[in-house]
Parts: structure tokens; sequence; C-alpha cells
């Protein structure tokens, strides 16, 4: 059985995730290092999150979904 997009996706993630940790593990030598790639990462994964939730509001917005109700405060 082949691999859905999702699991394709993910695999390619993992690979990156992978290659990234080998050129970032050698500078973890101190516990502020680690605090600060983390809280980076950490800041990182939630600006984009936003970012793709303001994309996903624009975009029901401009579909105009009057059948499910949705009201949008905003612009």
């Amino acid at each position: 059985m082949a691999d859905s997009n999702i699991y394709q996706g993910l695999y390619v993630v993992w690979d990156q995730a992978q290659v990234w940790w080998a050129v970032v593990s050698p500078h973890l030598k101190s516990n502020i290092a680690i605090h600060i790639y983390f809280v980076s990462a950490g800041a990182i994964t939630f600006g984009n999150s936003l970012l793709i939730a303001y994309a996903a509001k624009d975009r029901l917005r401009d579909l105009k979904l009057e059948a499910f109700d949705i009201s949008f405060r905003g612009r």
C-alpha cells in the first residue's frame, strides 16, 4: 500500500529535522544555548501558525460561507 501525501510530507519534515539536528547538536553545550534554540523554534512555529490561521480566515471570508452562519470581526 502506497503512503498518502500526508505521510510523505511527514517523512520530508522528519528528514529535514534530522538534518537540522545534525547541524545544531554540536553547538548545544550549555543550558542557555538549548533554551535559546527551543524558544526560537517555538516562536517560529507560533508565528507560522498565526500566518496560516490569518490566511484561512481571509479565505473563509472570501468564500462568504453564509450557509454556516460564520461571522467575522475586523476589516
